[in-house]
């Protein structure tokens, strides 16, 4: 947007604006999600090509679209989506945890 109205800005300037602004606007857009106690959450999965291979990637993401866990597995089995979801749960425990301290 910068470059647009013809103002010239150095990459070390962005870089002290995001250290100085960024805890704030993360302050403000997560504000309301202050605990994860009642954390909703889904799992979506879908294929990419790495290396010239077609992998399968499972996600799991939060109500407010937050990345809890990914898992990259080269098959798509009830043994995969089943070790994910063990560890998709073993993280969303972990950040509850977190949240009570």
């Amino acid at each position: 947007m910068l470059a647009e109205r013809g103002v010239t800005v150095d990459a070390s300037t962005i870089h002290r604006w995001v250290r100085k602004f960024g805890p704030e606007v993360r302050k403000r857009a997560y504000g309301a999600h202050r605990s994860w106690r009642g954390l909703q959450w889904h799992v979506d999965e879908t294929y990419i090509r790495v290396g010239g291979r077609w992998c399968s990637l499972g996600r799991a993401v939060d109500q407010i679209g937050q990345l809890i866990d990914f898992r990259l597995t080269a098959r798509r089995n009830a043994k995969a989506a089943r070790a994910f979801l063990r560890q998709a749960q073993e993280t969303v425990r972990d950040l509850q945890d977190r949240g009570r301290e």
